[in-house]
């Protein structure tokens, strides 16, 4: 079976986003490059047709949308046209090396109001169109497929589009398509347009519905139309489009997903779970940010901040609707703030590979510092809870703790010199003892033998490294000082992580890692920055104790 042909199993994903999307931007980052790595992405996940581009709008349009029906294999791929001849024959030049080739005619708006302002009349535009849509089937034969659109032919009489489309399809029309171009229509209006025209037309013709969201109803009506007989959905990654938008791709595949019961069994070939990349795609190449809600794909779709609803996903998942992955969802699921309970303090320790099964027992010695970092920072991150973990749980003797240290730098000198004075309780069974260090250096290429140092907190854990034999033992990867409070009230607070590998990414904590420690979080305060950098440094050292 033709893949293209109307099939009343199968919805049709029709995307418009390098076309109707890009209208709403400055244009694509990288111009035709941008608009091919999307349609290609596109064509990996199953799309079945692309509206590339409006070839007459431009020559970098026509040059866009030429070179997608080269180099783009699987969707049929269509350029928009107006009804003028010379404008559909340039459109026709702009597709026709496609594997599958498409044109889309379209009309002036057909409403009453709208013919009134353009001077002309209903009858005028039904013949006009006609005559564009011949002359597109006499271009492209038997190859691929014309589309036709009366615009706004959701607010224009029932008899004018019935009668109209007729028409439309009798001059060689395969698809008719019923925009609701300014976003007016509600889902019961649509229902009762598409159901009146899937009985009119013949039933081969392919019935597409083009919605926009003005009102916020682009999705509903667009799902309206499906389940009143529609055959294809028009749409855009992210719901870019003019004005409010389109309705979005991946809240029309996601509602005939997971809501097919609606829609006697109906679905779309389509992969979900490159949704999430799509939408990434069309943010980096046109610069429109996804706002955090958005359904499906934006950076909320599936946090969750509640302890109520961490603990109801905690016990089954019970506030999702869809599984993350299911739609390419890599992020973390649980954010934690002043509003989570155990259960997702619990869950995120038990991912970062901690023993959680007796967490409930050290409830109180964990929620409370737990709610003390989260209403300081807003929120508590793995860096956060890897320290909060640790020192609940004691990963770490305290082995060596700061007694004083000192740094001096000359006045026009780059020369650093360091003393640092350690207490290390493992030295004396009866109680501890104190060792002390120093460093001279030199900030620079390490000429004439003197040590390389770029700044005070590197030699002072230089001096640090030496005084309790790091050899090979860690990496500082990462050094982290923040201010806590304001004014003469603030104090610094230093986080480091270390780790054994030189080359392990900060940005993923990974304490546990098959097994064996991976990464290790020190944490100090003090009012004074480089007193807090030795005590957090010394913190991560003491827990990467070979006896921890």
């Amino acid at each position: 079976m033709n893949k293209f042909a109307r099939n009343p199993a199968i919805v049709q994903i029709f995307d418009t986003t390098n076309r109707d999307g890009e209208q709403a931007t400055t244009g694509a980052r990288y111009g035709a490059r941008s608009k091919l790595t999307i349609s290609r992405a596109l064509a990996r996940a199953g799309v079945d047709r692309i509206e590339a581009g409006f070839p007459v709008s431009s020559q970098a349009d026509f040059h866009a949308v030429q070179l997608i029906a080269r180099e783009v294999r699987g969707p049929m791929i269509f350029g928009l046209t107006k009804t003028n001849p010379d404008e559909i024959k340039r459109t026709y030049e702009a597709v026709q090396d496609a594997e599958y080739p498409g044109i889309h005619v379209f009309s002036v708006m057909f409403d009453p109001h709208s013919l009134e302002a353009y001077g002309t009349t209903m009858e005028r535009v039904v013949e006009e169109s006609v005559k564009g849509v011949a002359y597109a089937r006499e271009l492209l034969g038997s190859r691929g497929q014309i589309e036709f659109s009366f615009q706004n032919a959701t607010n224009s009489p029932l008899d004018w589009i019935v009668n109209g489309y007729l028409k439309m399809i009798e001059a060689g029309a395969d698809v008719i398509n019923v925009p609701d171009t300014v976003g007016y229509t509600h889902p019961d209006e649509i229902t009762t347009i598409f159901a009146e025209l899937r009985r009119a037309i013949p039933q081969y013709v392919l019935l597409s519905a083009h919605c926009h969201d003005d009102l916020g109803n682009a999705t509903a009506n667009s799902i309206a139309a499906v389940r009143a007989g529609a055959d294809i959905v028009e749409c855009t990654i992210n719901g870019i489009g003019e004005r409010a938008g389109n309705a979005a791709l991946e809240e029309i595949v996601m509602n005939i997903i997971v809501r097919k019961g609606l829609l006697n069994g109906r679905t779309v070939r389509f992969d979900t779970t490159s949704l999430n990349e799509l939408s990434r795609l069309v943010r980096d190449h046109y610069g429109m940010e996804v706002q955090q809600n958005k359904a499906i794909v934006g950076a909320n779709a599936f946090r969750h901040r509640s302890g109520v609803h961490q603990d109801g996903m905690v016990k089954g998942r019970v506030y999702e609707i869809m599984q993350p992955a299911q739609v390419g969802w890599t992020g973390e699921g649980f954010d934690l703030t002043a509003r989570s309970g155990y259960a997702g303090v619990a869950q995120r320790s038990g991912r970062l590979g901690y023993d959680t099964s007796g967490l409930r027992g050290l409830k109180a010695q964990i929620m409370l510092p737990f709610k003390q970092i989260a209403d300081e920072k807003g929120s508590v991150g793995d860096t956060d809870l890897v320290w909060l973990m640790d020192s609940v749980f004691q990963n770490g003797r305290q082995r060596y703790s700061l007694e004083d240290m000192s740094i001096r730098k000359a006045e026009g000198s780059d020369n650093y010199h360091v003393s640092v004075k350690l207490v290390d309780g493992s030295q004396a069974p009866s109680g501890s003892i104190t060792v002390s260090g120093a460093v001279a250096g030199k900030s620079g290429n390490g000429a004439n033998g003197s040590e390389e140092h770029h700044g005070a907190v590197e030699a002072l854990y230089s001096t640090i490294d030496k005084m309790v034999g790091k050899g090979d033992g860690w990496h500082l990867i990462s050094y982290s000082p923040v201010n806590i409070g304001t004014g003469s009230n603030a104090t610094a607070e230093v986080t480091v992580i270390l780790s054994r590998d030189a080359d392990a990414n900060p940005k993923i904590i990974k304490p546990f890692e098959n097994g064996a420690r991976a990464m290790y979080v020190g944490r100090a305060r003090h009012e004074d920055t480089l007193r807090a950098s030795a005590m957090a440094y010394l913190d991560a050292i003491n827990k990467m104790s070979p006896q921890n």
